[in-house]
């Protein structure tokens, strides 16, 4: 078992096993969590509780019910009574011609490709109305469908190949056995960090030896190799290992700044110089677009849709939905819609960025205290003790306008920091 991890059935996922993280705060209204404690109250270790939205009159008191609604009880995140369970997007799955057993996979957003496995999320136009695949069935991706962009999904159990909607499934990315790196403890990490680099100096130590010697060879008289050419390789080795040494270096913080700088370049880079930008055809031709954006904060979606420039007719649209347990950022967000709006393919950069460290002026965060207020932060000040962060309340109109937190106190939710269209 992962640390950290519960793997409970998901009912929004038909009972498909699903891991929830345990994070240490306080609940809101509809989460999950787990009894830890026992003090005061009859739920026991281990009970699987939903926060209803009855206030308590404890201090950071939540009021929880068990699965049958027939117990209700207060519990409080500061006394040790429960941990939040945050669902992430990996789930467990039965492996194939075995009695028992499973095997995780990770659920992605994105336009399958044939032969891939594919999980159904939503029951949308195609499902009609649940009567051809539900919420939890799984299949692979056999062809394109003719309409509405919609695919064409064998499933497991029936073998029963049905039309399915766009939006209405995950690519479902197998994972390895051992836990993500990301999910492993600080000490873990560190280690992993440092055997990999370890790895990989001594592999960069043996082709500078061999570039080395190629340049060794280039000063004898009866040589014939370029000497030119083999001095350019060991200058583009030499930079390609600098900037290797430095990006091993960097922070998390640092990583994510340069990916968003990346994609925002990215977004120009993709347009002709009069920034439009080409669609092709199956003519072998091209349509000439302008591209318009629409972000979502509330779903943390971006949608990017590519109009013709004399008919103003949709010739292409690609969509970026961010992961539940990720931070938002438009302009990411706006990189992976057109690349998938113009078939190209998804750096992984973009889809593996590290979540921000630094909470930064201009970002959309969420108080662990303040009844879970959430708002773009304002200023930053310093009481002597820790550092504090004020945001501006945009969801708890009973509370003040303006929240104070410690900054270790607050979730960031979008690091965007930019006004964008809603």
């Amino acid at each position: 078992m992962l640390p950290n991890v519960t793997v409970i059935p998901d009912q929004s996922l038909g009972g498909i096993e699903r891991e929830y993280r345990e994070v240490k705060r306080k609940a809101t209204e509809g989460e999950l969590a787990m009894v830890i404690g026992s003090v005061a109250h009859n739920f026991s270790v281990g009970t699987i509780v939903k926060a209803t939205s009855e206030k308590s009159a404890v201090t950071d008191g939540v009021r929880f019910t068990d699965k049958r609604g027939e117990l209700v009880q207060t519990l409080v995140h500061t006394s040790g009574d429960y941990v939040v369970l945050e669902p992430t997007d990996i789930v467990h799955l039965p492996i194939k011609g075995r009695i028992s057993g499973t095997e995780r996979f990770r659920m992605v957003d994105r336009k399958a490709a044939v032969g891939e496995r594919v999980i159904i999320v939503n029951e949308g136009r195609e499902s009609c109305g649940g009567a051809y695949y539900r919420k939890g069935n799984v299949g692979y991706f056999v062809d394109y469908g003719q309409l509405y962009g919609n695919i064409r999904v064998s499933f497991d159990v029936t073998s029963r190949k049905s039309y399915v909607s766009p939006g209405d499934y995950h690519v479902l990315e197998p994972l390895a056995a051992a836990p993500l790196l990301s999910e492993q403890s600080a000490q873990d990490q560190a280690a992993a960090t440092i055997s990999a680099l370890a790895l990989r100096l001594d592999a960069l130590t043996e082709r500078m030896d061999a570039l080395e010697a190629k340049v060794t060879q280039v000063t004898q008289p009866t040589t014939t190799v370029d000497t030119e050419v083999v001095l350019k390789a060991v200058r583009r080795f030499s930079e390609g290992l600098k900037r290797s040494v430095s990006d091993a270096l960097k922070t998390p913080q640092q990583r994510r700044d340069e990916i968003v700088e990346r994609a925002k370049a990215d977004v120009k880079e993709l347009a002709r110089e009069d920034g439009k930008y080409l669609v092709p055809t199956s003519f072998g031709n091209n349509y000439v677009t302008n591209v318009e954006f629409i972000v979502n904060r509330d779903k943390r979606k971006v949608t990017a849709i590519l109009r013709g420039v004399a008919s103003n007719k949709i010739r292409a649209v690609g969509r970026a939905k961010c992961a539940p347990n990720d931070v938002f950022n438009a302009h990411i967000g706006k990189a992976i819609s057109l690349r998938r709006a113009l078939g190209l393919e998804v750096p992984a950069e973009y889809l593996n960025v590290p979540k921000p460290t630094e909470v930064r002026k201009g970002d959309v965060v969420e108080g662990t205290s303040h009844s879970g207020a959430i708002g773009p932060v304002l200023e930053f000040g310093h009481d002597g003790g820790e550092n504090f962060v004020i945001y501006s309340n945009d969801t708890n109109r009973r509370c003040p306008d303006k929240c104070w937190s410690g900054a270790t106190r607050v979730i960031i939710l979008d690091d965007t920091r930019e006004e964008v269209a809603a």
